[in-house]
Formats: C-alpha cells, structure tokens, sequence
C-alpha cells in the first residue's frame, strides 16, 4: 500500500516537471531567434502576445496532478497507520 501511495506521489511530480521542461524549450527556443511565443497555438510568432501562465495552459493536468497526489499520500498515510 506504501509503495503505490509513493509511486502515486512522485508520477504527478514527475510528469508535470516534464511538460514543464518541454514547455521551457519551446518557448526558449522562440527567444532566441527574436521572436515571441503564442502560448494559445504554441507557436513563434511575430509581435505582442498575450502571456498565459503554465497553470492556466494545462489545467487539466495540474488539476490530475493534484488529485493523484492526494491519492497517493492517502495510500501513504493509511499503509503506515495500517503498520503500526
């Protein structure tokens, strides 16, 4: 039970530091070569662009990222209180 509350924990972590990343390198990438990044379409444009926050972009998966964390401490917490 301990070892799926951990695993529940660290997949969310892990998998929004991976978007994150992703997210990053694009929109370094956009930097570069003198552009700005579209955060609706996700592409390099010309000109001003309206900024959206990471949250805002993939809502859904913080809101999933979340929810399994929560599981997944819950798994923790009752393991451990089921050991002892």
């Amino acid at each position: 039970m301990v070892r799926w509350g951990l695993s529940l924990l660290g997949v969310p972590l892990l998998s929004v530091i991976l978007v994150y990343c992703l997210d990053w390198r694009d929109i370094s990438e956009c930097l570069q070569q003198g552009k700005a990044y579209d955060y609706g379409t996700g592409q390099c444009v010309q000109g001003l662009v309206v900024f959206r926050s990471f949250t805002e972009r993939h809502t859904y998966l913080m809101e999933a990222s979340a929810l399994m964390a929560l599981v997944g401490l819950s798994l923790c917490a009752f393991g451990l209180f089921r050991r002892s």
